[in-house]
């Protein structure tokens, strides 16, 4: 639910031309690592239906999860690990806000 919300206001924010510029090599970065979000969206999806535990234990402890398989587990784990590309993600978003070219225009 959070991730949803999270993109759409990203997206907001970068549909604004007057807020944020980037460069290619910038839009690279902000494109793969919000779309590695994608992964970790259907890793949540087969962590509720195989009931699997170890990655999400919050989650599984809420939903009476008695756990999935070893392949299970590990296929949920790993899926969440592309979620480490959005940190230079935001980290561009946010240097570009209030710092790039358009910020200092604004000022």
């Amino acid at each position: 639910m959070l991730n949803g919300a999270l993109l759409t206001v990203v997206g907001l924010v970068l549909r604004q031309p007057d807020l944020i510029s980037l460069s290619p090599l910038q839009a690279f970065i902000v494109t793969w690592g919000l779309n590695s979000t994608w992964i970790s969206i259907a890793s949540e999806c087969a962590n509720a239906y195989w009931g699997t535990k170890n990655t999400l234990p919050i989650a599984a402890t809420a939903a009476k999860a008695v756990g999935g398989l070893s392949w299970q587990e590990f296929v949920v784990f790993v899926a969440h690990l592309p979620t480490a590309f959005m940190i230079p993600a935001f980290g561009v978003i946010a240097w570009e806000l209030y710092f790039g070219k358009k910020a200092a225009k604004r000022d």
